[in-house]
């Protein structure tokens, strides 16, 4: 009985696992350069697979940026058309910077990307005008925090012994690397008394250690403020 309950336990745990974000990918195509970039949308195939063979749907606009008398930009819609289907999906983004979003990468090979999009995944191939931020380069001495809403131990070295202490959410830390370890990705940081936007002092930092980039259900445990203070 108590080994059917562990294998049940496991069963839970694995089915609302999600699939670990390992970095963003822009995609100039249908986002354009930067934020009210008036360019040409692109279509961009999106495949089941690493094979055009494999064709499964789109990445399209399916509406187009307007730009007011008084300024700015507004409208864009990207999404997501999967099969022959009229309807799309939203394509799910983050931003790498200041009103900068680019598509959520959940796995790379080559040329290839699995982005992860509403329906779950597919795969594109990235042309010379995409651009690829691993973890190390969208958090490595940028504004970070702690993003899981739930303690993250902190670790002496990449490994889950030796915990020397907890960041919880919303606590201010400086990516020093990131490292794979074994197909888990780590965070070697300082953690820091403030963000550094409270006042002109620079934050001290606290101590140091090592974080799992992501928690036992696949989301990240810290991310970055884009947008600055």
């Amino acid at each position: 009985m108590r080994l059917v309950l562990i294998l049940l336990i496991l069963n839970v745990a694995s089915a609302i696992a999600e699939e670990s974000i390992i970095g963003l990918l822009t995609l100039p195509e249908v986002l354009g350069e930067g934020p009210c970039d008036d360019f040409i949308p692109e279509d961009i195939p999106l495949y089941s697979g690493m094979d055009k063979k494999l064709t499964s749907g789109k990445i399209k606009v399916d509406r187009f940026w307007t730009f007011p008398d008084l300024g700015g930009c507004e409208g864009l819609i990207v999404n997501t058309h999967i099969g022959d289907g009229q309807k799309g999906h939203a394509l799910l983004t983050k931003e790498y910077r200041y009103e900068a979003p680019a598509a959520i990468v959940l796995d790379t090979q080559n040329d290839w990307f699995k982005l992860k999009t509403s329906t779950g995944s597919a795969w594109i191939q990235k042309n010379k005008k995409g651009k690829y931020f691993s973890l190390e380069d969208l958090l490595k001495n940028k504004m970070a925090y702690i993003e899981s809403a739930s303690g993250i131990k902190v670790f002496r070295e990449p490994s889950i012994y030796d915990s020397i202490g907890l960041v919880s959410n919303g606590d201010f830390v400086n990516v020093i690397k990131t490292v794979n370890v074994d197909d888990k990705y780590w965070h070697h940081i300082q953690i820091m008394d403030s963000s550094g936007c409270e006042s002109n002092e620079p934050p001290e930092i606290l101590y140091e250690g090592w974080i799992p980039a992501h928690t036992a259900t696949g989301k990240l445990t810290a991310w970055f403020h884009s947008r600055g203070c």
